[in-house]
């Protein structure tokens, strides 16, 4: 008996925090940890979205998985300040007192 595909991408849409999880995986390590963090951020970005088409008369029919996979991650991430990236440069360079005794 040959797999469903439809009923894996299914579930992913139906329990969004899950195909989120999936989501993350295939991200480098900085990316995930990321965002990890941003998730009711994207959530509620995605269900304002699904609104601005009811209210123009649309149909809500994109899936939250489609609209994952839509994102331009990498330029979201490159946006984001260096701080909100979880990026300490300053954790490296150490008080100039260290380095003279």
């Amino acid at each position: 008996m040959a797999y469903d595909w439809n009923i894996g991408w299914n579930w992913l849409n139906e329990m969004p925090e899950v195909g989120y999880q999936g989501w993350l995986s295939g991200m480098p390590w900085q990316q995930q940890n990321y965002w990890s963090n941003q998730y009711g951020d994207i959530y509620n970005r995605y269900i304002g979205q699904l609104a601005q088409s009811v209210m123009k008369g649309g149909d809500p029919t994109q899936t939250w998985m489609d609209y994952l996979q839509g994102m331009d991650v990498n330029k979201l991430y490159g946006e984001s300040s260096p701080s909100k990236r979880g990026e300490r440069p300053w954790a490296f360079n150490p008080t100039r007192r260290w380095l003279v005794y």
